[in-house]
């Protein structure tokens, strides 16, 4: 999917909120997705990847919520300048790390969990590598 930003997304100081990539105009999101039951994955995969490696020369940066589980070497990139402020803040207010998600802004990988995931077969780019 392609994603039209600036406007008013645009218009709020960099500064001011998490979001670093105000100037950009556009977002690529790159997704394959297919059904547990049906024969697809390594070649879809694959689709995703190569393309997002054709792509990614012309992008600038990555969206957080673009990020898959094994991603975390890409959260300083999503964050930007707002990354070190982010992680000196969540140290600050919440040191035991109740507030996460899979994918941890003061990095770790991804945090434990008693829920089983399974792959649903997504690949983000740009140059999201599996």
């Amino acid at each position: 999917m392609l994603f039209h930003l600036g406007g008013a997304v645009a218009d709020v100081d960099v500064d001011t909120t998490a979001y670093a990539h105000r100037d950009a105009e556009h977002a690529l999101n790159i997704n394959v997705v297919w059904l547990p039951d049906t024969p697809n994955g390594p070649d879809e995969i694959s689709w995703a990847l190569d393309f997002a490696t054709a792509v990614g020369p012309h992008g600038t940066a990555v969206y957080v919520n673009f990020l898959d589980h094994d991603d975390h070497h890409r959260i300083p990139a999503a964050f930007g300048a707002a990354h070190s402020r982010l992680v000196a803040l969540t140290k600050h207010y919440d040191p035991d790390d109740i507030f996460r998600g899979d994918l941890r802004l003061t990095g770790g990988g991804r945090r434990p969990t008693t829920v089983a995931s399974t792959p649903t077969g997504t690949a983000h780019g740009p140059a999201s590598r599996r």
